[in-house]
């Protein structure tokens, strides 16, 4: 689907709106994260029926039990994660690449685990065109450990897998939504922001604001998250 000039300047005054009436107001200050998200063209992400209504308030359904983040849910799990520019970071569920290609704008480096193979070659698509020379989309995770400096999982979750952790550097961090559903038929509710640290048997846990969000496949009770 081809998106005209006039879609274009509609789409720029969307997400000029966007930032100041959703994220502003609510808080979201960080100038790194509002600046990536700023630079970052949310339509050229979404199915073709939303490309319109990219910007809203409201989550995308993308099919296969996934869902586009709120624009609002999306800037505080990132300004949550205090990703800086030094570090390498892995996203866990990218969709359809949006989250890649704003992370790109405040990380070294970005790599893409997306479990849906439907996504993730329309999300290479997506990445290619915006030409990002800092993101890459992996099949499965690396065979070495501690690789990462931040890893988000882009979504709601139960369960945490350990070889997960092990991706992580001393000190790196994960940073997710933490399911607040006690049951794996809820497959979307309240959550809190969460994130974890490790440095040999030393964990730190630290618990943010609430968060609305869908589980995602494989991350919830009694349901192992295949990589």
């Amino acid at each position: 689907m081809k998106i005209s000039a006039a879609d274009c300047a509609s789409n720029e005054i969307a997400r000029c709106l966007m930032e100041k009436s959703q994220l502003l107001t609510c808080n979201v200050l960080s100038q790194s994260v509002l600046k990536a998200i700023e630079l970052t063209e949310r339509e050229h992400f979404v199915p073709p029926a939303f490309t319109t209504t990219a910007y809203s308030d409201a989550e995308i359904p993308l099919g296969f039990q996934r869902f586009l983040l709120k624009p609002l849910t999306f800037a505080r799990l990132l300004e949550f994660a205090a990703i800086n520019m030094d570090e390498k970071l892995l996203i866990i569920g990218g969709c359809l690449g949006y989250s890649s290609a704003v992370c790109s704008h405040i990380a070294k480096s970005v790599a893409m685990v997306e479990p849906a193979p439907q996504l993730a070659e329309i999300a290479r698509k997506n990445l290619q065109k915006a030409n990002l020379k800092n993101v890459e989309i992996l099949d499965n995770l690396p065979n070495s450990s501690q690789n990462y400096d931040v890893i988000i999982i882009e979504g709601a979750v139960q369960e945490i897998p350990e070889q997960l952790m092990k991706q992580l550097k001393p000190n790196g961090r994960l940073v997710t939504i933490k399911s607040q559903n006690s049951r794996i038929d809820e497959k979307a509710g309240l959550g809190r922001y969460f994130s974890i640290s490790q440095n040999g048997d030393a964990s730190n846990i630290n618990m943010g604001i609430d968060a609305f969000a869908h589980l995602l496949p494989g991350f919830y009770d009694n349901n192992q998250f295949t990589f």
